[in-house]
């Protein structure tokens, strides 16, 4: 996992930037701001996932550009600010910021926050933002969350920050379409691959026991009798198919929870499982979760062997194959 974030904040001028990382610092809201602050570096003891973030901030005029342009493709992730009071700023989201964003070719996820909500007037119409942001939420599929918030309050101000580093973290472009809604087809082979390995006797499911054993090797905990059922109940009522006659989770069932985690924003639920079970951040197996470097430096006098665990695994593999039980695997074996 990555363990240095770029945040860098860009936005029109006047929107808030420079007050929203000083809000965040200082826990209090100040009037006068500088017109951009330098460079944040936070310690991973404060952060949520214990690692180091940086926060940028930008500047907003046309003498500034290449100053603009070289912190953007050094991005980890891009936090576009606008003035919930001004509704050109949000327009420019889509038609300036967006724009120029594709225009230099970056892949990063973004984060839209709409500050100054303590401007709103109160007889706004919230169906009028929302059919503004929609369609921008729409068409921009690299925009990970949309959320408002107020320096002058503190309020949603850490909420930010906190997407914005989840967004690199726990990526959602890896795993999910988000135009089809559906998980990626590298998702559904390693988590796949995870129930398999799981599912230590070969039988295609998920017993409560098997189900604790993952739970314990993912999170270090375990999971009671009534969380477990209320597990399956969320499959069953969603997901026929997902829990047997026997009461255990199917792989259509674990495939379908992984989904639904993604679904709801809980994308690091998914990425510890994969991350523990050895996958990187491209879905493939990491380098030093399958460490041979122990066979290429072995002497001449010396042999390799696998484990009895190893072992046991590829005759349970064997046998779970072996559909007439002959001891042989046929082609259709």
């Amino acid at each position: 996992m990555i363990d240095h974030v770029r945040i860098v904040v860009a936005g029109d001028s006047g929107v808030g930037k420079s007050t929203l990382i000083k809000t965040l610092l200082s826990e209090s809201f100040e009037e006068n701001v500088p017109p951009v602050l330098p460079t944040i570096v936070v310690p991973p003891e404060v952060t949520p996932e214990r690692v180091h973030v940086s926060i940028i901030d930008t500047p907003s005029t046309p003498a500034d550009q290449s100053t603009l342009d070289e912190e953007l493709r050094n991005a980890n992730v891009i936090v576009l600010v606008y003035d919930i009071s001004r509704f050109d700023t949000l327009e420019r989201i889509s038609t300036v910021w967006l724009r120029k964003i594709h225009e230099m070719k970056l892949n990063v996820p973004i984060v839209l926050a709409g500050n100054k909500i303590d401007l709103r007037a109160s007889d706004f119409d919230g169906r009028t933002l929302e059919g503004l942001i929609k369609p921008i939420m729409e068409e921009h599929r690299e925009l990970e969350v949309c959320i408002e918030c107020s320096a002058k309050q503190i309020f949603n101000v850490a909420e930010v920050f906190y997407f914005a580093q989840k967004s690199v973290l726990h990526p959602t472009a890896p795993l999910y379409d988000v135009t089809s809604h559906t998980m990626k087809p590298k998702t559904v082979a390693a988590l796949t691959r995870v129930f398999r390995l799981c599912d230590k006797d070969g039988d295609g499911l998920l017993n409560d026991t098997e189900l604790n054993d993952f739970q314990y090797k993912c999170f270090d905990v375990m999971l009671k009798e009534d969380e477990l059922v209320g597990v399956k109940t969320v499959v069953k009522e969603s997901c026929p198919q997902g829990i047997s006659k026997s009461q255990c989770v199917t792989l259509q069932g674990f495939v379908f929870l992984h989904t639904l985690f993604i679904q709801k924003g809980r994308l690091e639920t998914t990425w510890t499982v994969l991350r523990k079970f050895g996958y990187n951040e491209d879905l493939e197996l990491a380098r030093d979760y399958v460490n041979l470097s122990c066979l290429q430096n072995k002497q001449p006098d010396q042999i390799a062997e696998l484990s009895a665990e190893g072992l046991a695994f590829l005759e349970t593999t064997f046998d779970h194959a072996d559909k007439d039980k002959d001891g042989f695997l046929s082609p259709a074996d």
